[in-house]
């Protein structure tokens, strides 16, 4: 906890006041310890000893206290120096024109990663578009549900913005430099609209083009400057947004498709179940021929057991009357007919035919 300077002061006016009343009490009573000074003398020592030490202890609170202050003061001042020199190398380093390109993508590619698509699946990245002599390499292009995509470009220009944030310039001079700014960005809305990123895109695409501002200072700051950048984007196709509207718009996209993926699934099951009602119809059909063939061979099977008994067999044992074979061969077995009905099937889905039913 920092101890500020006006916590120090209200202290040491509460310990004066403290110091005072106690100053009046002993002087009210002054008179009434003169009257007994053997039985009230040691009494007003201890308690001036205790607020005395008191005091000191105070005061060495107060002491820590205030060097405590100081380091922290000094700690925040280096960490304070400390970032307005990471601050300076950064506007440096981003007044050259392929480094505020990269950080820009870099925040654009952070923004989908939030919004919870997946690359190479739902968003591309450097993907050329146009003829092999007319072509252009938008940042990203975002994969929408239906075969649809949309562009989003996250090329800013930031040098006029970096300079109305020098704070070695007037305030004329920031001014200015934000008006700069605001032109910038009209002029950079126009070129981008100019180039008809809808009509290049081999899918279908929504006549519109998102201009990805990768810091929400920097589009409120031209905004500001220049009221009617809203305005003349919406007749440019363009759509400004700010990491926070790319969020929401992407999460919608995100949505989107995984609407796009349940609808998927709910088409592949009832492919695989008008596959698997085919296969079970198909079954039913040959399951039907086998009971047809399993019938058709105990009709026979019957009809020659009835041959056998009637025919056959009668002969082969007057042979055995007639002691032709041996007496002790064994008997002829009686044959009987199979007397079993066929269970047919009764389910209509195994009823079921192609073509004429016998």
């Amino acid at each position: 906890m920092v101890f500020g300077l006006s916590h120090l002061i209200v202290l040491v006016i509460g310990l004066a006041v403290g110091a005072t009343v106690t100053w009046l009490l002993a002087r009210g009573r002054k008179t009434e310890l003169a009257a007994a000074p053997d039985t009230h003398t040691p009494a007003l020592m201890q308690m001036q000893s205790t607020l005395q030490q008191a005091l000191h202890d105070q005061m060495l609170k107060i002491s820590a206290l205030e060097k405590q202050r100081a380091v922290e003061q000094q700690e925040f001042r280096t960490v304070i120096d400390l970032l307005r020199t990471e601050t300076t190398q950064l506007g440096r380093a981003l007044r050259a024109p392929q480094q505020r390109g990269a950080w820009g993508e870099v925040v654009l590619e952070r923004v989908l990663e939030l919004s919870g698509l997946v690359k190479n699946q739902h968003y591309a990245t450097q993907v050329a578009l146009g003829a092999a002599n007319d072509h252009v390499r938008p940042d990203v292009v975002v994969f929408l549900p239906g075969k649809l995509s949309v562009v989003i470009d996250a090329k800013v220009p930031l040098s006029a913005f970096l300079e109305a944030q020098d704070e070695n310039r007037s305030d004329s001079e920031r001014m200015t430099a934000l008006q700069r700014h605001a032109q910038q960005l009209k002029t950079h809305i126009t070129d981008l609209g100019s180039k008809n990123y809808w009509d290049r895109l081999r899918d279908l695409s929504p006549e519109f083009v998102v201009l990805f501002v990768p810091d929400e200072g920097m589009l409120s700051a031209a905004l500001r400057a220049d009221p009617t950048l809203f305005e003349l984007a919406a007749r440019s196709r363009i759509v400004l947004a700010s990491p926070m509207n790319l969020i929401g718009l992407l999460r919608t996209v995100a949505f989107g498709w995984r609407q796009e993926d349940v609808s998927e699934n709910a088409r592949q099951i009832a492919e695989l179940g008008k596959k698997l009602y085919e296969a079970v119809q198909k079954f039913g059909e040959h399951y039907d021929a086998i009971g047809k063939r399993l019938a058709q061979v105990m009709d026979a099977y019957n009809k020659s057991v009835g041959s056998l008994e009637t025919t056959f067999l009668p002969t082969a044992r007057k042979l055995k009357d007639a002691q032709v074979v041996d007496h002790m061969a064994k008997p002829i077995a009686e044959i009987v007919p199979i007397d079993i009905n066929l269970r047919a099937p009764s389910k209509p889905e195994l009823l079921m035919r192609t073509g004429t039913d016998e």
